[in-house]
């Protein structure tokens, strides 16, 4: 038996998924899901396979999920084999009556309620299911792991799907646009856009300092949210303030006002990548693994 957990989802909510699949993965959380299946690979024996193998499934219920036969039918599958079952409700679904009587004795999480990701998260790690297939858990225990270094390779090679001892470039599904910033498509541009963000507010606190407080603590304020949010929408105001102080009364301010503006267009520059980025990974997952989960 493979020290993995099956994840069982529907491709419509892949969004939603995948980034938490990410985060499971860096956690040392093993895992394979359907995301990059060989063209040429039997769906059907592939996704058999590795739930035979596996210690439980981990299933993400949606409106998606309950139209997809193909989702249903890993969730019964696992059930006949005997799997340890944890139920994921994204969203706040009716189950079909005897669906709902085979599955509300089930663990179940309803990430829905939580009031923001890190709590949910916090709540799925302590789920028994997880227990075996924490790899940096095993790690620290000296417990020996039951899958070996060709039976990694395999997997990636055959599948393109990740555990937690896969190699980064085999991790499917898009990372988040502060993960983003240190892919080797973006150079420079995080550091350029820490740098600024940076010289922006310190350069607003000389200016506070010196008795000039106009508009500068909200420049700073606008700053910390548009580097934290990696949002150019929210340095527009301040280097509009900033323009309109240096041109009508304190001329230092345009020096916050050109440094504004080049973190504008550092974030701009930014949001291009990523969308262009999103764009690939979507293109990626429409070639290798069809439209499985589409019905």
């Amino acid at each position: 038996m493979g020290d993995y957990v099956f994840i069982s989802y529907s491709h419509k909510d892949s969004d939603r998924i995948h980034p938490l699949i990410r985060r499971m993965i860096d956690d040392g959380i093993g895992i394979w899901y359907d995301n990059g299946i060989d063209p040429g690979t039997e769906w059907d024996e592939n996704i058999a396979m590795h739930l035979q193998e596996c210690t439980g499934i981990i299933a993400f219920l949606s409106d998606n999920y309950l139209a997809s036969d193909n989702c249903r039918d890993e969730l019964n599958y696992a059930r006949d084999l005997g799997k340890e079952r944890l139920l994921i409700y994204l969203e706040n679904v009716e189950l079909p009556a005897g669906m709902a009587m085979r599955l509300n004795r089930l663990q179940a999480i309803h990430k829905y309620k939580y009031k923001d990701e890190d709590a949910f998260y916090s709540e799925l790690m302590k789920a028994p299911i997880l227990k075996d297939c924490n790899t940096a858990l095993t790690a620290s225990t000296g417990k020996e792991s039951s899958r070996t270094d060709t039976d990694d390779a395999a997997k990636v090679s055959l599948t393109g799907n990740i555990s937690a001892a896969a190699p980064e470039d085999a991790v499917k599904g898009p990372v988040s646009k502060r993960a983003f910033l240190k892919k080797s498509e973006c150079g420079s541009l995080g550091s350029l856009i820490l740098i600024t963000a940076f010289a922006i507010c310190i350069f607003a606190c000389f200016l506070i300092v010196f008795g000039e407080y106009y508009g500068s603590p909200v420049i700073i304020l606008l700053t910390v949210i548009a580097y934290w949010r990696l949002n150019c929408l929210f340095e527009i105001p301040a280097a509009v303030i900033a323009l309109v102080l240096g041109c009508l009364m304190l001329p230092y301010h345009l020096i916050l006002f050109a440094l504004a503006v080049f973190l504008i267009a550092c974030l701009v520059r930014l949001d291009l990548l990523y969308k262009k980025y999103l764009t690939d990974v979507k293109s990626s997952e429409l070639m290798t693994s069809g439209d499985r989960h589409a019905s």
